[in-house]
Parts: C-alpha cells; structure tokens; sequence
C-alpha cells in the first residue's frame, strides 16, 4: 500500500485578510494472498441464503462465491445465469470467486478558508472501486410465508421489477413456488452478481463555520478568546443510485450489506473560550 498527504496554508498578516487551505489524503492499497493452509478458506460472517465469504490463494481479501448473473428474461421475469462448466444446467459448479471488499483509492481532502474572523471548514472523504453485495435487496425479492404464517413487508423499491412479458426490468418478478429454469424456489434470489453493486461514494463528512472574535476587543474584558461555531456532520453522500442502500460506507469487512443502521446526521452549536 501507498500513502500520499499533500496539505497547503495560505499566511494572512491579519484577521481581517483572506487566507485559504487544502490538504488530500490518498490511500492505494493492494494485497494478494500467496499462502494458506488451503487454496481456499472461509472468511467473515455469512448470512443464511446469501453469499459464502472466501479467501482465497492469489486473490486479494475478500472474496464472495457467486453465480453471475446474465439478467432478467423479457418474457418470463426470471434471472438467467452463466453456465460457465457448459453442462447444461445451473449448479453450484458455476459459481466463481469474485474479490469484492477492497477500494481501488481511498481518502479525503479538505478545504478551508478565513476572513475577519470568520472561518468555513469542510472535510469530505471517498472510496473508489469496492463493490458491495446489497443483502437487503436479495432478501426484498423473496415473496414466500415466514416461519410466523405471513409475508412481512417489503421495502418500496421492491415494486420496481417485472410484471409483464416483454419488460426490459433489472428485477425479476414477484414469485413463490418452483421459477425459473431450475424450477427452484429461490431461483431468483440465488446469491448472484445481481446483487452486487458498485460502491464508490463521495462523502461532505463534516461542514464547520466558526467566529473567532477580535482579540483587542476580548482583552478589554480580560478574556483571552472567544470563538462561535456551528459543526454539520455528514451533510450528504454521492453513490451509485442503484445501490438501494442509505449508507454505501456501511458494511460488513466482507463487502456484505444487511440492515445496518446508517450514519447519523448531526448538528451541532458551541462556543469556546479561554480564560
């Protein structure tokens, strides 16, 4: 892995002067494994029904074992997979190991600037190239009764998937019993590329505007200094949109995703002074 800080400050003889800076941080990071006690070994935490977590000998960390999906068929709704051993059916034979947890580039930068006493921070921080395995979204495709007798509710985005022949849908359709060409009841739900997405995000992690009151003044009260601010935490988060997820930074180390609560937002108010 490669490190790189690059950081810059304008100088302001006053207060009352216009200064400025920016800093970036960058993270290139590869890994590959060369030994294990077996070529391949399970890894992290696996759900029931969604994909095995794997390391594996002459890949990087963090690897999911998945059918690759060839998308939904116009006329039945239901997805198709590779048959990638040619045997003329889908097994677990045609699942391959795909590396999925680790960003291409990761970091942040920031930017700032001051004037007459007034002050705008921002900090904002990135990932590129990770992919992560939307678990919410396979299990909002399984239409079948829970061990309690009922269908519990689906998200919203779960109406967007097939419902006719000859729709071009990315989702397959709603459906229980033996689909598909496996004529199996969680042929479209299989653990598949189909669930994996892009996880690039751009974040504004932190936003603060400050005050920092005029010193000759202060003095005149015997107080060395006095500073307002307002801080806003994670202000918002640029991701792929069809990675129907709150939060894309928010994952298992395995590059899986299920119902993990997202980062808060926050606001905050203060003021600091020095006696």
């Amino acid at each position: 892995g490669v490190d790189l800080e690059l950081t810059y400050n304008s100088k302001a003889a006053s207060r009352d002067q216009f200064s400025w800076n920016a800093g970036v941080a960058l993270n290139f990071n590869r890994n590959k494994i060369l030994y294990l006690r077996d070529s391949i070994m399970g890894y992290g935490y696996y759900m029931p029904g969604g994909p095995m977590p794997f390391v594996k000998k002459g890949q990087s960390v963090g690897s999911l074992r998945l059918y690759k999906s060839l998308g939904v068929d116009p006329n039945t709704g239901d997805l198709m997979y590779e048959d990638r051993n040619k045997d003329g059916k889908i097994s677990a034979a045609d699942q391959d190991y795909i590396p999925v947890a680790q960003p291409k580039l990761a970091g942040g930068f920031n930017l700032g600037a001051s004037w007459h006493g007034f002050s705008l921070n921002t900090s904002f921080t990135f990932s590129v190239g990770n992919k992560l395995y939307n678990l919410d979204d396979q299990y909002s495709r399984v239409y079948s009764i829970d061990w309690s007798g009922v269908m519990s509710n689906r998200p919203e985005f779960a109406t967007d998937r097939w419902k006719k022949p000859g729709d071009n849908s990315y989702y397959p359709r709603a459906i229980v019993g033996p689909h598909g060409a496996g004529q199996t009841e969680d042929w479209n739900t299989l653990p598949s590329t189909h669930y994996l997405f892009d996880a690039s995000y751009l974040r504004l992690r932190n936003v603060t505007l400050a005050y920092q009151f005029d010193e000759k003044l202060l003095k005149r009260a015997g107080i060395p200094a006095i500073r307002l601010y307002t801080s806003f935490q994670n202000v918002f988060v640029i991701k792929n949109r069809n990675l129907k997820l709150a939060d894309p930074e928010v994952g298992i180390e395995t590059g899986i995703q299920y119902s993990f609560v997202p980062i808060p937002r926050t606001i905050a108010f203060g003021i600091d002074i020095t006696l």
